[in-house]
């Protein structure tokens, strides 16, 4: 009887779960829609991003910008629409990738809905609308083209491509895939032979240290912004991702250590944001490390799990400068962490990602396993705060 009722339990449990990622699934998809009509700013982070160009001269993430001008210059195309148009093409596109590969592989669906869910693309109040999406497009389709058929020649310059794009586009890129497509190039095509994984990315890495060069400044993006004056009207503001061309690099170091680790999270919660940084780290790593081994019953379960654990931890250390010094902004970090790590797990052979690791972070990672949990209840009552805080926040802020 006590057998019966404890499977009795289990099934109500997993049937309560069930219920709750299609709710969640339901609101992800509503958000989804509903932000794609609403009336955005010109200002908007999102937009701003887009806009920035080369009118003024060459400059970091004007690639984009550059060529969305010449289009709608050349088709009469409303900036606004095409952005839109462009950033939400870029999310479905990306969702649909991965749900394809989640159903190739038979991998459970709240599994997909925790990498879309956790980023927070929908629920950070339309964070679809960014460069981020395609930058994610461009990192899985590198991922795809360096673990392929194809001859390493081909493997080199299709990688390159992508990412001198992306780079020109955001150099936020080179954190989250120059760092582990090396590595993997290092270990699976060139024999471990630095020089010839040095040499293969070098369009890549002077595409990067062209973005380091040519900053901006304030007066550049006063000029970028006159050029959409025709469509955006004079009395627009500027939107901060253009007006950013112009902070000054040290101050900025400065200001985003203070934010991220000495100021206090809100009024309301007087305790320094370090503490909301490392509850924030611990969570998604937790979540990440966890999603994949809770529905995995073969035999290779745990080398998975060390695998899993494994690119989490690497990406986690590549990012770090943008987790610290070059960013505020941790749920657009987050999208860059979870995105990233399971395009690599989903892509890259396990014996590949093992055999990058040096022998001293293989003790380390042995020793965060032991940390985690197991607990399957654990895991749910987590990913169901989160969901419970992102919606009801959102909910809130759409309300006053």
């Amino acid at each position: 009887i006590e057998k019966m009722n404890k499977l009795y339990v289990k099934v109500i449990w997993e049937k309560v779960v069930s219920a709750v990622f299609i709710l969640y699934g339901i609101i992800f998809i509503y958000r989804f829609i509903e932000q794609l009509f609403l009336k955005y700013h010109y200002d908007h982070p999102g937009f701003s991003e887009f806009f920035i160009n080369y009118e003024a001269g060459f400059v970091r993430r004007g690639l984009m910008g550059e060529i969305f001008l010449l289009l709608c210059k050349n088709t009469g195309l409303e900036p606004y629409y095409f952005v839109l148009s462009f950033a939400a093409i870029s999310f479905m596109l990306l969702f649909m990738l991965f749900a394809k590969e989640f159903y190739k592989r038979k991998l459970p669906w709240p599994m997909l809905l925790m990498v879309f869910f956790v980023a927070g693309f929908v629920t950070d109040g339309g964070s679809w609308m960014r460069k981020d999406c395609i930058m994610m497009l461009g990192f899985f389709f590198s991922i795809v083209t360096l673990c392929g058929e194809a001859p390493v020649w081909r493997k080199c310059i299709v990688v390159n491509l992508w990412t001198t794009v992306m780079i020109l586009s955001h150099e936020a890129y080179v954190f989250f895939s120059i760092p582990i497509i090396s590595l993997v190039m290092w270990s699976s095509m060139f024999n471990k032979s630095m020089k010839k994984t040095f040499l293969s990315l070098i369009p890549s890495i002077l595409a990067f240290l062209m973005t380091f060069y040519f900053k901006g400044n304030i007066e550049m993006a006063n000029e970028i912004w006159d050029t959409w004056k025709p469509w955006v009207g004079n009395e627009a503001p500027m939107g901060v991702s253009l007006y950013s061309l112009g902070w000054e690099t040290g101050n900025t170091i400065l200001y985003h250590l203070n934010l991220n680790f000495i100021e206090p999270i809100s009024r309301s919660v007087p305790v320094p944001s370090v503490v909301q940084w490392v509850v924030l780290t611990a969570v998604v790593f937790y979540l990440l490390t966890t999603t994949f081994y809770m529905y995995d019953d073969s035999t290779e379960r745990d080398k998975r799990r060390k695998c899993i654990v494994t690119i989490a931890f690497l990406q986690f250390l590549f990012m770090l400068p943008l987790f610290t010094i070059l960013s505020c902004d941790y749920l657009r970090i987050v999208h860059y962490w979870t995105i990233s790590t399971v395009s690599i797990y989903l892509f890259v052979p396990k014996h590949v990602i093992m055999d990058i690791i040096p022998s001293w972070l293989t003790n380390i990672i042995s020793s965060i396993i032991k940390l985690i949990p197991e607990s399957k209840i654990v895991f749910y009552i987590i990913l169901i705060i989160i969901g419970a805080y992102q919606h009801s926040t959102m909910y809130i802020n759409s309300i006053g």
